[in-house]
């Protein structure tokens, strides 16, 4: 971690050596007890007056911590507090950290690039599926509309074989009109409606 803290003038009063070798690191510039800790030192966006700002805050004895981040020379995530030092009643300085949370911030960057390739995953196969259903659906209405169809032309065949029937049974020789045989009898016993025997007499 990055250990520092400042007095009421900026002026660097301790840091520790991550502190020097990360501002050497990210900045080029070699911090040095005593003196003003508010030259250009960039942290991502977080410029010389933005960090006096922060400073001003803890000052004034706030205590607050943020996080930023740079990508150059390469991706750094920080987590920084600060926190006023006092001296009974008086603040005489801030006491500042940073805590290096590259390790986690590249996870989380990971892990939502996963979920969101993941969910247009699940966009996309949803997509498809619905479409599927669709035509599943367009299918089962078809196919209702076949067998509504073959219902009424059964109904329609049966009807047409039932009257086929009768018209059979009217032409079906009557008991007394086979009295030219001795102990003789017709039996007619279609398959399904209608027989496909034909029955005649002819007296010669």
């Amino acid at each position: 971690d990055m250990l520092w803290s400042v007095d009421h003038n900026f002026h660097l009063v301790t840091a520790n050596k991550s502190f020097r070798a990360g501002i050497v690191r990210m900045s080029d510039f070699e911090p040095t007890l005593g003196e003003s800790i508010l030259p250009p030192i960039r942290f991502g966006t977080y410029d010389s007056e933005e960090w006096k700002g922060h400073y001003q805050r803890g000052l004034q004895g706030e205590s607050f911590a943020f996080e930023g981040h740079t990508l150059e020379p390469e991706p750094i995530w920080g987590e920084f507090t600060l926190n006023p030092i006092r001296e009974g009643d008086t603040v005489i300085g801030v006491a500042c950290a940073c805590r290096d949370i590259t390790s986690r911030k590249l996870a989380e960057n990971q892990i939502h690039t996963l979920n969101s390739d993941l969910e247009d995953r699940v966009i996309k196969r949803t997509s498809e599926l619905l479409l599927t259903n669709d035509s599943l659906r367009q299918e089962v209405l078809k196919n209702q509309e076949l067998w509504s169809l073959l219902m009424q032309r059964n109904m329609d065949f049966m009807a047409s074989s039932t009257y086929a029937r009768r018209i059979q049974n009217a032409l079906f020789p009557a008991r007394v009109m086979i009295g030219f045989f001795k102990d003789a009898a017709c039996l007619s016993k279609p398959r399904n409606v209608v027989s496909g025997d034909f029955l005649w007499r002819h007296e010669t």
